[in-house]
C-alpha cells in the first residue's frame, strides 16, 4: 500500500519535481519497478533545499532509504532519501512556545 512519506534530494542543490517515478536504487526504471510518485514539491528556505511529498508502497518502513527518482517527461534522474513528511520542527516544540 502506498503511503505518503517525505522527500529530499541526496545532492541539497538538485531541485525536485512533482510527477518522478520512485525506483529502487538497483532497478531500472519501468512499470514493473515502479513503487511510488512525487506528489508536490517546494523550495524550504529554512532547511535551503528542496523538499518534497510522495505516495510511495511500504513507505513507513523505509524511512531513510535511499531511492532513485525517475521522471521521463523531463528526463531527469536522481537520487532521493525517503523521510518523515514532518521537516521542520517534528516534536511541535516552536507551535507549544
Amino acid at each position: 500500500r502506498q503511503v505518503v512519506v517525505g522527500i529530499k534530494p541526496v545532492d541539497k542543490t538538485r531541485r525536485l519535481r512533482s510527477g518522478a517515478h520512485i525506483i529502487p536504487k538497483d532497478k531500472k526504471p519501468g512499470p514493473d519497478n515502479d513503487q511510488g510518485y512525487v506528489t508536490s514539491v517546494c523550495f524550504s528556505p529554512m532547511l535551503d533545499q528542496w523538499i518534497g511529498l510522495g505516495l510511495v508502497e511500504r513507505g513507513r518502513e523505509r524511512i531513510g532509504e535511499i531511492v532513485h527518482a525517475h521522471d521521463p517527461l523531463r528526463g531527469e534522474d536522481y537520487d532521493v532519501e525517503l523521510c518523515s513528511p514532518v521537516f521542520y520542527d517534528p516534536d511541535g516544540g516552536r507551535q507549544r512556545g
